[in-house]
């Protein structure tokens, strides 16, 4: 599954890139991949939290007494029953990071990204669309940072060819979505838009799976955690945040 949504993201990029440099003008070609490069900018927001989330969740899957020292398991094993009251705790944290950063992820999009994109925009023969497609980027980007959490929490839970599943199938209608507005003469708007659209869908996507797995605990989860978590989380993020950075160049 996992091979399934990897092959399905890139594949159909492969597809849909061909189309977009013969569809669109030269200026909405160089917009369209500014926005992609934008797009992937979000993930050096997520900073190494997703990752640390979802071993810790599994960790308090496993029967983890605390967060200290999980890195050293032979200091102390679970009894394999999983330790609700930790597990709320790092739900709780995990959910009210991603609130707080999911609005400065939004920000600074807002702000920064739309100077960064400026020139390009008002480049384009209406800039005016160029705007309104930016906008739905902004919009995307914020929303699906908010949603990592669903993902990060499935997979804790050992739920990873579920997720993979559903990604692969949505990956793949989302690329033919895009495929069919630019042959039936969508511009750049229409192609943005739709892209994104496909990017919140997923999101809610993974929210519905949340609720679903685990006999449906997410419902009714701790939306707050504790300093302490936070702080203990700080830790190991930000070593896997740089990594992925360093990754990006």
């Amino acid at each position: 599954m996992t091979w399934a949504s990897l092959v399905t993201r890139s594949a159909g990029w492969l597809v849909l890139l061909p189309l977009v440099l013969t569809r669109l003008d030269n200026q909405e070609v160089a917009v369209f991949l500014l926005f992609s490069v934008m797009t992937g900018l979000r993930n050096l927001a997520n900073f190494g939290f997703g990752p640390t989330f979802i071993r810790y969740i599994a960790y308090c899957m496993g029967g983890a007494r605390s967060l200290a020292g999980i890195s050293e398991p032979q200091r102390e094993r679970g009894d394999g029953r999983p330790n609700m009251d930790l597990l709320s705790e790092v739900v709780g944290s995990m959910r009210q990071l991603h609130r707080w950063i999911a609005f400065a992820v939004l920000a600074l999009f807002a702000i920064g990204g739309s100077i960064a994109v400026a020139r390009q925009i008002n480049l384009l023969a209406d800039p005016g669309e160029g705007w309104l497609a930016w906008t739905a980027v902004v919009i995307g980007i914020g929303f699906s940072y908010w949603a990592n959490q669903f993902a990060a929490y499935v997979q804790g839970l050992n739920q990873v060819a579920l997720l993979h599943r559903w990604e692969a199938l949505f990956n793949a209608l989302g690329i033919a979505s895009s495929i069919a507005v630019l042959l039936m003469g969508g511009g750049l708007v229409a192609l943005v838009v739709t892209v994104q659209l496909w990017l919140i869908l997923s999101g809610v996507r993974n929210w519905l799976l949340a609720r679903r797995v685990f006999d449906g605990w997410w419902s009714g989860a701790p939306r707050h955690g504790s300093r302490a978590t936070l702080a203990q989380t700080w830790a190991p993020a930000w070593r896997t945040g740089l990594g992925s950075a360093m990754s990006m160049g």
